[in-house]
C-alpha cells in the first residue's frame, strides 16, 4: 500500500552502506561523503541503517509524545466492533489475521453501514488510496451499496483484480498521488484508505488535493497506526497518528480507538519474532493464536481501547453518532 518514491542513489562512508533518496531523509556533509540525517524525512519503507532506525525511533517518540500532549482533550471513541457483536467476521478474518488487520475489518464494516445508511440505493463512487488488493471494498459490498471503486496505488497488487466485484465495477489508477492530478476523477462520494496514509510523503497534502474532488455529502473512512504502533512495528512508513493529526486533517471526522496493550503483547510475542527471524508461530497453531488474539482485543475494549494502537476517522454527517 506504500505510496512512496523509488531508492536512489548509492552513498557511502568509506564503503556501501545504502541506497538513499529524497524519502529516505540522507543528505551528506560539505566533503560529500558522511550521510547526514534528518529524522523527520526518514522513510522507514526503505532500507535504512543503523543509525538511521535509531534516528527514525528517537524522532518519533519525542514527536508522539509531544502530539499526545496536544491531543489531550479531543473526542475519541471505542472503536466499534460489529462483527465480533454478531459473531460473523468471515471470510474478511483469518485464523492469523493480525489484531491490526481485524481491527481494520471492523471499522470499515461501521463506515460502510453508516455510508450505506446515508446513501439508500443510488450508486457511489469510491476512492481508495493505496488501496493494494482492493479489500476494503468487501465492506462496502457487504452493505449493500453499488457503483464504481477507483483504487489509486504506486503499483499494482498482485492480488488485484479489474472488473466487476458485487455491484461495482472496479478500477486502478498506477500512480504516485503526490502526483497525481486529482481533476481528472468523477465526483467522489467515499474517500477511504487502509493503512495507507502513514506511506504517503506528503499525506495531508493529497487529501487536500482529493478533497477537491468530492461530491456534496461525500464520506470518507481512514484506518491509520496511531502512536503505540511505533514501538510494534519499528521504523514503518513516514509517520504515526494521534487524535490532534486527524482532527487536523478531517475536522469534522470521529475518531474511533482501537487495539491497546493486550493485543500489542500476542502481536509481539506471536507475529514480530516471524519478521525478524521467519519463524512464525502464530501458523504453527492457528487456532490458538486466534483465541488469544479475539480474547485480548475483547479485554483491550473493557480497557478503553487504551493505548490505542490504531485509529479510525470517520467523516460522514451524522453517521458515526446515530
Amino acid at each position: 500500500m506504500a505510496c512512496a518514491g523509488a531508492a536512489g542513489s548509492v552513498w557511502s562512508t568509506g564503503g556501501l552502506i545504502g541506497r538513499a533518496s529524497c524519502e529516505t531523509g540522507c543528505l551528506t556533509d560539505a566533503a560529500g561523503m558522511t550521510p547526514v540525517v534528518e529524522p523527520e524525512s526518514i522513510n522507514g519503507d526503505l532500507p535504512l541503517s543503523r543509525e538511521q532506525r535509531v534516528a527514525y525511533m528517537q524522532h518519533h517518540e519525542a514527536r508522539n509524545a509531544e502530539l499526545a500532549e496536544r491531543s489531550i482533550g479531543i473526542a475519541t471513541r471505542i472503536g466499534p466492533r460489529p462483527l465480533r457483536r454478531r459473531g460473523d467476521l468471515g471470510s474478511a478474518v483469518t485464523d492469523g489475521c493480525s489484531p491490526g488487520r481485524v481491527a481494520a475489518v471492523e471499522f470499515f464494516a461501521h463506515a460502510a453501514a453508516c455510508i450505506a445508511a446515508m446513501a439508500g440505493d443510488r450508486p457511489v463512487t469510491i476512492v481508495d488510496v493505496g488501496a493494494g488488493a482492493g479489500g476494503q471494498l468487501d465492506a462496502f459490498i457487504d452493505a449493500g451499496l453499488r457503483g464504481r471503486y477507483i483504487a489509486i496505488d504506486i503499483a499494482r497488487h498482485r492480488k488485484w483484480k479489474d472488473g466487476p466485484r458485487g455491484r461495482f465495477e472496479r478500477t486502478l489508477i498506477v500512480a504516485d498521488v503526490n502526483r497525481f492530478d486529482a481533476g481528472t476523477l468523477p465526483p467522489i462520494d467515499v474517500l477511504v484508505s487502509n493503512t495507507a496514509l502513514e506511506h504517503i510523503r506528503d499525506d495531508a497534502g493529497a487529501i487536500r488535493s482529493l478533497s477537491t474532488r468530492l461530491a456534496a455529502g461525500a464520506a470518507q473512512a481512514h484506518f491509520v497506526p496511531a502512536e503505540a504502533a511505533l514501538h510494534l512495528y519499528g521504523p514503518h512508513g513516514s509517520r504515526q497518528y494521534s487524535p490532534w493529526c486527524l482532527e487536523q486533517r478531517f475536522p469534522t471526522g470521529e475518531i474511533f480507538r482501537y487495539g491497546g496493550p493486550a493485543a500489542a503483547a500476542v502481536h509481539r510475542e506471536w507475529i514480530t519474532p516471524a519478521t525478524q527471524a521467519g519463524g512464525c508461530r502464530r501458523d504453527q497453531d492457528p487456532a490458538a493464536y486466534r483465541r488469544l488474539r479475539d480474547l485480548a482485543m475483547d479485554q483491550d475494549e473493557q480497557d478503553g481501547n487504551t493505548p490505542a494502537l490504531m485509529y479510525g476517522v470517520l467523516v460522514a454527517a451524522a453517521s458515526a453518532r446515530s
